[in-house]
């Protein structure tokens, strides 16, 4: 039997929850520890209004994910008492500040996944570390993304285009194709893996996918617009 002072490497300090069980397996050769544990203290007065007459009524579960430890997957299956009013018969559940109401990842999951982020380290190496999907780590940086690290929406057709800026240095600049003045962003190089790591980890699977196309120059392979296909014809011209 697990000793509750087990639960503080994994972040949780709150000593209103107790483990009950332990248990691990090997799924698909990934090793998954189920920590089952009770949630209950006592209530003296009904939080809406005030009386006393408030007794237990059985329970809720919540099933939430911890952060990794020792490189292995753990998870929670939380039973939150539940208390009743007798006065005026409203329910409510025990709280917990491991985990956001309404949401199954941890408060420490999401903070490994922040600050493996800003280690520069990609979305899928987070959730392999982190034993989650990486839609789920991108979503979590999506939530502590401020909005002005990002624009309102991705436009249908971007423009892509580098240029030499400090020391000589090749930066990325995207804006919209549609004639908008306002820049995307400017990133501090060209790197296939800066750009791709801007996008992914502002922007949603489903927000990407909207982009109909994409403006570079010639030297890429995604489209050719007419601007430098007529640029080229007239440049063939002038040296015939």
């Amino acid at each position: 039997m697990l000793m509750d002072n087990t639960l503080e490497p994994l972040g949780i300090t709150d000593s209103n929850i107790k483990i009950t069980r332990f248990s691990a397996e090997s799924v698909n050769g990934e090793n998954r520890n189920v920590i089952e544990a009770r949630l209950t203290y006592n209530v003296d007065r009904c939080p809406y209004c005030e009386s006393a007459k408030v007794v237990r009524n059985g329970s809720k579960i919540l099933h939430t994910r911890l952060t990794e430890l020792h490189q292995e997957r753990f998870e929670m299956k939380l039973y939150k008492q539940r208390y009743l009013c007798k006065e005026c018969l409203k329910t409510w559940s025990a709280r917990t500040d491991i985990v956001e109401e309404g949401h199954t990842l941890s408060h420490q999951l999401k903070r490994s996944v922040l600050h493996m982020a800003r280690e520069g380290i990609t979305a899928t190496g987070i959730a392999r570390i982190c034993h989650c999907s990486p839609s789920s780590v991108i979503r979590i940086i999506d939530e502590a993304v401020e909005l002005k690290s990002r624009v309102a929406r991705l436009p249908e057709n971007l423009c892509f285009d580098e240029f030499r800026s400090v020391n000589s240095t090749m930066s990325f600049i995207w804006c919209d194709a549609e004639g908008s003045d306002d820049v995307g962003a400017i990133l501090e190089n060209r790197l296939t893996k800066t750009i791709r790591e801007h996008f992914m980890n502002r922007y949603t699977n489903r927000e990407r996918a909207a982009v109909k196309s994409v403006v570079v120059d010639l030297n890429a392979r995604i489209i050719i617009d007419r601007f430098h296909i007529v640029q080229l014809v007239g440049r063939a011209l002038i040296r015939s």
